[in-house]
């Protein structure tokens, strides 16, 4: 399995959110993020493609990250609507 990750160019949380459910792959996505915390600003600048300033900002979000709590709707919400 190939997973591609790709920095979002606007990262603004919305003020309401959908009904909410709990990620398929939470253990994995807790280790991915891990992982993410060790690299520094320059280098996710490099391993994301993206300029500094968006280096800067995806590192403070992963610092601050809670995949429990940092949730999105799910896709199978959306398609009973």
């Amino acid at each position: 399995m190939k997973v591609l990750l790709s920095p979002a160019k606007n990262m603004k949380r919305p003020e309401r959110a959908a009904r909410v459910t709990k990620p398929d792959f939470l253990r994995e996505a807790q280790a991915l993020l891990e992982r993410l915390r060790a690299y520094e600003s320059w280098q996710l600048e490099g391993l994301l493609k993206v300029s500094p300033k968006m280096a800067v900002e995806a590192y403070l979000n992963y610092q601050c990250m809670d995949c429990l709590l940092y949730t999105s709707p799910s896709p199978r919400d959306k398609r009973q609507s």
